[in-house]
């Protein structure tokens, strides 16, 4: 009797045309027949492994909580929608497996909530932080003693990079081609051309990187992942070449880096490059190039331009304009990149900082917004 119940709610609860008071009655009806039956109380005691008290902890929780006191738990919008959708179906949860029929939740989900509300909250996501420009630290002792930073942006077969001073001038503005690299190659081959490569790099204070993951999807072909990985390789061979470039130059023969080559690489996360240049648009980045020709043509939109005024040679302008449009896109992000760096972290500029703040407060009040959204629906 207790499993047929089972089977037929399942069922009905998977029907998308199935209407909610059916589903509600044998959904009581269900729970009823648990409650009567201390063989699936023992069962459901073993699987949780929580004390009388804890299971009393979770249930009052789920039970009594406001959608923002959920959101002090390991719980996302979406989450904390389907409970209270559930909860405004049966009324109140009775035992630990109700929260199991709620939409989108699987064991593994359910586990980590119960154990953050077990922890008091101690797991919770801060979305507001976690969607927040954020940006590297920066001592203040480095702030005070660069004088050049480069970045280094690496594409499919390209690799530029853009150096800047402390006044916001260009001192080094190129690209390189390594699609002569074959495609089969090992690591050990590949460090002879990093080497090859960062000899038209010049030597810099700071090296930055764009911060990215190495996302291996199901789908990708060989060839795909292949040059993926060879393109993170040839990244890594060629930051420790320029790291390290110092100490061999000035024939250091300790094994332990100099103080002068501490903290010279630095991670920036791409969206801080885009948002501060208003180049997102949605989930989608535009192109860079855009607002460096408004750099370059000191046009009016450079003017609202959250840095300081770019200076450039006329060698340099003259370079980037020659290349084809994929290197000139390569090249622009670099530059921003640079400049973004070198307002926000190193000379801390007024109008910089402005702006990251203005896009926090955004992204905080989209997440407020989501949750509002999200307590209307499930009211």
């Amino acid at each position: 009797m207790i499993l047929d119940n089972i089977k037929k709610i399942i069922l009905l609860y998977k029907q998308p045309n199935m209407g909610y008071i059916s589903c509600n009655s044998h959904l009581l009806l269900c729970r009823h027949n648990f409650d009567s039956s201390s063989q699936v109380l023992d069962s459901q005691k073993s699987k949780w492994k929580y004390t009388v008290a804890e299971e009393k902890q979770i249930l009052d929780v789920l039970n009594t909580h406001t959608i923002e006191q959920l959101r002090e738990h390991n719980m996302k919008s979406n989450q904390i929608k389907w409970i209270q959708e559930l909860r405004s179906k049966i009324g109140s949860y009775e035992n630990l497996d109700d929260l199991l029929l709620a939409k989108g939740m699987t064991m593994s989900i359910v586990k980590k909530l119960y154990k953050s509300i077990i922890a008091g909250g101690s797991n919770k996501i801060k979305e507001s932080q976690r969607s927040s420009l954020s940006i590297p630290t920066v001592s203040e002792t480095i702030r005070e003693n660069v004088n050049t930073i480069l970045s280094l942006c690496v594409g499919a077969n390209i690799i530029s990079w853009a150096q800047l001073n402390r006044t916001s001038t260009v001192l080094n503005w190129d690209s390189s081609s390594f699609a002569d690299i074959p495609e089969n190659i090992n690591l050990a081959s590949l460090v002879p051309f990093a080497f090859k490569m960062s000899y038209s790099i010049p030597n810099s204070d700071i090296f930055l990187l764009k911060s990215s993951q190495v996302i291996i999807q199901n789908n990708m072909n060989f060839p795909t992942y292949r040059a993926t990985m060879q393109r993170h390789q040839l990244t890594a061979s060629l930051i420790s070449i320029l790291g390290y470039r110092e100490a061999y130059a000035k024939g250091n023969g300790t094994n332990e880096p100099s103080e002068a080559l501490k903290n010279k690489l630095f991670l920036l996360k791409p969206r801080v490059t885009s948002r501060l240049f208003n180049i997102q648009i949605g989930g989608e980045i535009v192109s860079s190039e855009n607002i460096v020709h408004s750099l370059l043509n000191k046009s009016s939109p450079m003017t609202k331009l959250p840095i300081l005024p770019v200076n450039m040679s006329f060698e340099l302008e003259s370079c980037f304009r020659q290349k084809n449009a994929y290197e000139r896109e390569q090249m622009s992000k670099a530059l921003l990149q640079s400049l973004a760096f070198l307002n926000l972290c190193i000379l801390q500029s007024s109008a910089s900082l402005r702006v990251k703040e203005t896009q926090n407060k955004l992204t905080r009040e989209k997440n407020m917004k989501t949750v509002t959204t999200d307590e209307s629906i499930g009211s």
